[in-house]
Parts: C-alpha cells; sequence; structure tokens
C-alpha cells in the first residue's frame, strides 16, 4: 500500500524551481502521454521478465530481499526526480526498473499461490480505471479544486487510521482470521478508492502545469507522478484478486 498525503513529485512545483517556459520549449500532453507510456511499458517489460523466473530456485532470504530493497530505492528516485529536475530523466528510468522488479517479485509470489489469470484480470482492472478516472476528469463532473485536496488528506489519514487499527488488532488477537481477513479487504477497497481519487488530482496538476509553460524538461516527473499511482492502483487490486480468487 502506498501512503502519500501529496504526490511528491508535484509538491512544491513553482515555489521551487518556478514556472517559466517558452512555447517552444514547454511541457505539453502529447510529451507527457509519451513518456508516461513509455515508463509503463519499460516498468512493464522488467516486471514480466522477473515474473518469468519462476523456474530459478529463488531462496525466500532472495524474495523478500528484492521486495524490500526494489520498493525502496524507487521511492528515492522519486524524491531524487522531484529535487533535480534536470536529471529527471535518469532517475524516472531508473525507477521504472526497480519498481518494474519489486512488481515481476510481487506477481510472482501472488500467481504461484493462485488459480487463473490473475495478472490479466489485474491489469485489465487498473487500466479500465485509470481511462474511466481519465474521462470523469476531462467531463469536468469532479471539481479538482482545494476542497476535494482536503477530501483526499482525510481520506488519507482515515486509511491511516485503519491500517493502525488492523495492526493492533491483529498482534493482540482482538480480530478471528475471518474478522481480520474482512477488515484487511476493507482496508485494500478503501485504498483503491483514495487512488483513484489521486488520479483525478494527479490529472489536474498535469493540466496545470502544462497550462502554465513549465520546461519541457517537466514532463519526466509529471509522467513519473502517474506511474505512481497507477503502481500503487494496481498492487491494491492484484491484493484484493488474490485474497477473493483464494477465498475458497
Amino acid at each position: 500500500m502506498r501512503f502519500r498525503g501529496e504526490n511528491p513529485v508535484y509538491k512544491n512545483y513553482g515555489q521551487s524551481y518556478g514556472l517559466e517556459g517558452s512555447n517552444d520549449y514547454a511541457a505539453s500532453y502529447g510529451g507527457v502521454f509519451r513518456k508516461t507510456t513509455l515508463l509503463l511499458l519499460l516498468t512493464g517489460l522488467i516486471a514480466y521478465y522477473v515474473g518469468t523466473l519462476n523456474t530459478i530456485d529463488f531462496t525466500m532470504g532472495t524474495l523478500i530481499f528484492g521486495m524490500i530493497v526494489s520498493p525502496i530505492i524507487a521511492y528515492i528516485m522519486v524524491i531524487l526526480a522531484h529535487r533535480n529536475v534536470a536529471m529527471s530523466f535518469m532517475y524516472t528510468i531508473l525507477y521504472a526498473i526497480f519498481e518494474g522488479v519489486f512488481l515481476g517479485l510481487l506477481t510472482m509470489l501472488v500467481a504461484s499461490f493462485t488459480e487463473g489469470p490473475i495478472v490479466l484480470y489485474a491489469l485489465a482492472g487498473t487500466f479500465s480505471t485509470v481511462f474511466v478516472m481519465l474521462l470523469v476528469y476531462m467531463s469536468g463532473i469532479v471539481n479538482v479544486n482545494e476542497r476535494f485536496k482536503g477530501f483526499l488528506m482525510t481520506a488519507f489519514g482515515a486509511m491511516f487510521l485503519l491500517v493502525i487499527v488492523y495492526l493492533i488488532g491483529s498482534l493482540t488477537g482482538l480480530f478471528t482470521f475471518a474478522g481480520s481477513l474482512t477488515f484487511y479487504m476493507t482496508i485494500i477497497v478503501f485504498s483503491i478508492f483514495v487512488s483513484t481519487m489521486y488520479l483525478l488530482y494527479d490529472f489536474n496538476r498535469v493540466k496545470e502545469m502544462v497550462e502554465s509553460g513549465v520546461d519541457k524538461q517537466y514532463e519526466w516527473s509529471l509522467s513519473l507522478g502517474l506511474i505512481v499511482v497507477i503502481v500503487w492502483l494496481y498492487i491494491d487490486i492484484l491484493r484484493l484478486l488474490a485474497i477473493i480468487m483464494n477465498r475458497d
């Protein structure tokens, strides 16, 4: 689960770097779309390659080490991309590589004890959700303003409290196994809802940056911000499907 109050890639743009840029060298929607697609393809290819290494005898220690280290490095790349936009190209590529490693290991682990094409279901659910939320944003049904941002912060805080309650209840034995599983599923569903709301917020941030005329080099950071949310959404959908498909 990816906890965050505000996408770190977008935070303080305009304050730290300014919003200047000529029309010839300004960020565009097409540029953000192309870079987002490239990052998705790179992440997916790395994940597919790692995920198909299931014939290799991974030790549990190697698997755990990879699943802990790779997302940490990926998150560091997100921070570095935000702090040094001039080098954001390199950091976003490294993020895609290490996040791909993590997703590959996670997918391999989940698929190993789940029957059926769970990965295809998760991918279909993820990109269908992204497409629907893009249509919702473009329709103007949801007004992404300061009140909406406040709602996101409240939802994020509520999700954090749910996780704390779950951990306390599980460690102290307050939950039965069935109760713990149900509560865990509730957290995942709520996390999926929050991530879809963050998609709306991030779409709006991309619009603000492009219309403000930021330099073209910001396209990498803007694309990275979208990838972070899409990966978050995919992981939650994959976990939810794994629970549902293994309940019987």
